[in-house]
């Protein structure tokens, strides 16, 4: 099958372990044709920015088109409502079977239903991360971004939508009570890993205590990600720091914002139980 990873309603990072990163992956793995068209939003040392528009393929051989927004729109209002240039043509150019809209936030929600609608063979799924603890946290983002535009184009697309798949409660609460999602539309997606053996997990965990002196009685926790305010990753540190456990240890990996960068490595040094890997 061709399958089409839409990421233009979210950011798209080179080489992470996103669901936007694996997924593509295991379908190329699994013998289907695959594309990525993402936008120019990504991360780099913790911090949003954006790339040049490009095409290139990712360190497992699939393409990305990274499309830049509508040059006819101010750039902030274009990166607001997500509306890009040369979208509609390397969608028909690719002629996809099955598309995965990732984030249902974005005026190309309207473009692969118009697309859905001429080809009533192809499946159409939109995933949703939105949540009101991650979008539309003030009066103009919820009433006029997300109640009046994003809802708007979602509304429109939404018959001729397969799936809208959630990851957690919170996104179904978003996507069924603000977006007005019909129950039977709504499918519980949850995000996925890869399931490895015991006997290599096993071996991982004991490489990796080797490498960092850590004993084998020692209680590990580990914090990944973004380390951004929103993971409340100082607010874990605190509350790791007054587990006086002196056999437990915190591995925090990730990149850490610039915003919460002195008080982190404050809290390094404060509980020198806390590790940071890089």
């Amino acid at each position: 099958m061709r399958i089409l990873h839409c990421c233009l309603s979210c950011f798209y990072i080179d080489n992470f372990g996103y669901q936007e990163n694996i997924l593509p992956r295991i379908n190329h793995e699994d013998g289907h044709d695959m594309l990525i068209i993402a936008s120019t939003e990504t991360y780099k040392n913790g911090s949003l920015c954006y790339s040049n528009p490009s095409e290139y393929r990712t360190e497992y051989g699939v393409k990305i088109i990274r499309l830049p927004y509508a040059r006819w729109l101010p750039s902030k209002i274009g990166k607001k409502l997500r509306i890009m240039s040369g979208f509609k043509k390397a969608l028909y150019g690719f002629n996809p079977d099955v598309i995965l809209f990732h984030g249902s936030c974005g005026y190309e929600i309207v473009t692969v239903a118009e697309y859905r609608a001429a080809h009533p063979d192809t499946k159409l799924y939109v995933d949703s991360h939105e949540a009101f603890y991650n979008s539309a946290k003030n009066w103009v983002s919820k009433n006029i971004l997300h109640g009046v535009f994003y809802r708007t184009w979602f509304r429109k697309a939404l018959p001729k939508i397969d799936k809208v798949l959630y990851i957690g409660l919170h996104e179904k609460y978003y996507m069924r009570d603000f977006m007005h999602t019909p129950e039977v539309k709504l499918a519980y997606f949850p995000l996925g890993g890869e399931i490895i053996s015991e006997k290599e997990k096993k071996t991982i965990r004991s490489e990796i205590r080797a490498n960092h002196g850590i004993n084998e009685n020692t209680m590990v926790f580990i914090h990944t990600g973004k380390l951004n305010p929103l993971k409340k990753t100082i607010e874990l540190m605190h509350a790791f720091s007054t587990y006086k456990d002196g056999n437990a240890l915190l591995l925090i990996i990730g990149v850490v914002s610039p915003k919460m960068e002195d008080e982190f490595n404050a809290r390094l040094i404060e509980d020198r139980r806390i590790r940071f890997l890089g």
